[in-house]
């Protein structure tokens, strides 16, 4: 890539077309200079170049100077490179990648990686977006992409459809689980906000009533890769979420061997149910159950304390 320098002799500022190359022998970059001419206007980016006049051994001009009129490279823009580039080779290598390359439509899948790119480099606001992208290489790697704030709003909503959830995760889980002994990790977390949506309803949220929704999501305890997540109406407690968290799991050919549970899904059904499944769990005892004072003392009895 070129660009033009300038340096001032005098009254008078000359330019020259630098131009960066890559020298193989000696591994490492360099710069050619050319030449020219005296700026005449640098806004439009015109100069003059003028030769010397030629003389004969007695000092009689045999040619008059020639003047040229140029106009070299201007750049177009200036975009930053490296990390959206980057992350271009990431996602298109990698298997999520691949899948939604097969769920999406060659557009939309654009916006998309546009997306994840600006999540991945910026990780701001999504309004932002726009103002992101068009500085950014991503515009040329994934031209097309939709990156105003209302059409990211339309995107995400297409996005978190059911139908292309379960496609998704239908491709994803035997790849997450490829290497895994189907160890699990089920997390519950409320999500107390005031959006408009029907599930937002109130619950009981760490001591107090909040207007939330219920995110249910699945870890990998072999390779840490998240395996499923699934959202439910804010009112409906953690308990009642294992069932239908562990046959979406088996309708996507997944089966818990083990699972690490939250005192939140503690309940006798619950028990009941992985016990019926066959399935080992870790479970962390409610302090408010009788079993658990029960365990305390016998604990203490044991111990003579």
């Amino acid at each position: 890539m070129s660009y033009i320098r300038y340096k001032k002799v005098g009254d008078r500022e000359y330019a020259y077309e630098i131009t960066a190359y890559w020298d193989k022998k000696k591994q490492h970059s360099k710069q050619h200079s050319k030449y020219l001419g005296i700026v005449l206007d640098k806004e439009a980016g015109i100069f003059q170049e003028v030769k010397r006049r030629k003389r004969d051994l007695n000092g009689k001009v045999i040619s008059n100077p020639k003047r040229v009129m140029a106009q070299p490279f201007k750049e177009r823009e200036i975009v930053s490179f490296g990390s959206g580039y980057l992350t271009k080779k990431l996602i298109d290598e990698d298997d999520v990648g691949k899948i939604f390359a097969d769920l999406l439509p060659h557009v939309k899948l654009k916006t998309l990686k546009s997306l994840l790119s600006y999540r991945l480099i910026n990780g701001s606001a999504m309004y932002l977006a726009n103002d992101w992208y068009e500085g950014d290489i991503s515009k040329h790697l994934f031209p097309g992409s939709s990156m105003s704030s209302q059409a990211i709003s339309n995107f995400l909503k297409e996005l978190g459809s059911e139908k292309l959830q379960k496609d998704f995760f239908r491709k994803y889980l035997p790849i997450a689980t490829k290497d895994s002994k189907e160890g699990l990790i089920v997390d519950g977390s409320s999500m107390p906000n005031e959006i408009n949506t029907p599930i937002n309803e109130f619950g009981y949220n760490s001591g107090s009533i909040d207007r939330q929704i219920k995110f249910m999501s699945v870890v990998s305890a072999d390779n840490n890769l998240p395996l499923y997540f699934r959202y439910n109406a804010g009112s409906i407690a953690d308990i009642s979420t294992l069932t239908n968290t562990i046959k979406e799991l088996k309708a996507h050919n997944t089966t818990a061997k083990a699972v690490l549970l939250d005192a939140g899904f503690y309940s006798n059904d619950n028990i009941e149910l992985l016990q019926k499944n066959k399935i080992n769990f870790i479970i962390r005892l409610p302090s408010g159950r009788k079993l658990f004072k029960e365990v305390i003392d016998n604990e203490k009895n044991r111990s003579g304390i």
